[in-house]
């Protein structure tokens, strides 16, 4: 036999629900630092894949940051971070022997890194430079290599990007050049949470990221008729608060939706 409450009552009921229920209190994710990355990947060429994997730990100190990545090829590297006057100086080891390149990221305002060089032997090898939206997100990226130069520009909406222009500019015959327009697809029910990254300085470093987590990449090609090249699909696994404990994705080449690469990381967090 079915019980049944008048509804004043339940009306009543939920009131008083409603009146003696806790507020929730918002979540501070910045206490939520990556502690470790373990990432498995599949390479492939033809018929044949070949498999490779890495675990990183990081370690904080005030500003600083390191981190120790070991290689399944057998190579321990070493990265440390040292914060002064609003530039990060990064140092590497590997094996324990000291590399001979450095890496420089300068901050503006101590906001967002707009600046970047990498020297070997005190001669620049590297070099780029970020420019911001109002709200901090990335509008334009210029990197400079040996032979060409990557210039990216992104659209957003609704917090995350639309659509980026990337161009390769190419000053050697040896590299082509490319133009691509890439198109974002985001999952409306993730939000990015907190930085999750596999190497490098927390990429919240560098711009304002997405609201939510990218879901695909599609690049058309602009010197061959806007036909797709690539694609890149990625999916994740989040635990309560909604930190990204798993993130998958495989590089597919376009036509005939050729994989290329394949790869897996799992994260933990410091204070989880």
């Amino acid at each position: 036999m079915k019980l049944l409450i008048p509804a004043l009552i339940l009306v009543s009921l939920c009131f008083a629900c409603k009146k003696n229920a806790p507020k929730q209190q918002s979540t501070d994710y910045s206490l939520y630092k990556i502690k470790k990355a373990i990432s498995k990947r599949t390479t492939y060429s033809g018929s044949s894949s070949s498999q490779s994997s890495d675990t990183s730990n990081y370690t904080y100190s005030g500003t600083d940051i390191s981190y120790e990545v070991r290689r399944s090829s057998g190579l321990v590297s070493v990265y440390n971070y040292k914060l002064s006057d609003n530039m990060y100086t990064q140092e590497q080891f590997n094996n324990g022997v000291p590399s001979t390149t450095k890496a420089y990221y300068r901050r503006t305002g101590k906001t967002y890194i707009d600046t970047f060089w990498l020297a070997t032997n005190a001669t620049v090898t590297q070099s780029g430079k970020y420019e911001h939206n109002a709200d901090g997100t990335s509008a334009r990226e210029i990197i400079h290599y040996s032979g060409y130069d990557n210039d990216n520009k992104y659209v957003y909406q609704n917090g995350n990007i639309l659509y980026g222009i990337f161009i390769r500019n190419s000053f050697s015959p040896s590299i082509p050049p490319a133009r691509d327009s890439v198109v974002m697809e985001y999952y409306p029910n993730l939000t990015y949470r907190t930085d999750y990254y596999n190497s490098g300085l927390p990429l919240s470093f560098f711009s304002k990221q997405a609201v939510n987590l990218l879901k695909k990449a599609t690049y058309y090609d602009l010197l061959n008729n806007k036909n797709i090249r690539q694609s890149t699909e990625y999916s994740y696994q989040t635990d309560e608060l909604g930190l990204v404990t798993r993130r998958s994705f495989a590089v597919y080449t376009q036509p005939g939706n050729v994989i290329g690469l394949s790869d897996t990381t799992y994260y933990t967090y410091y204070n989880r």
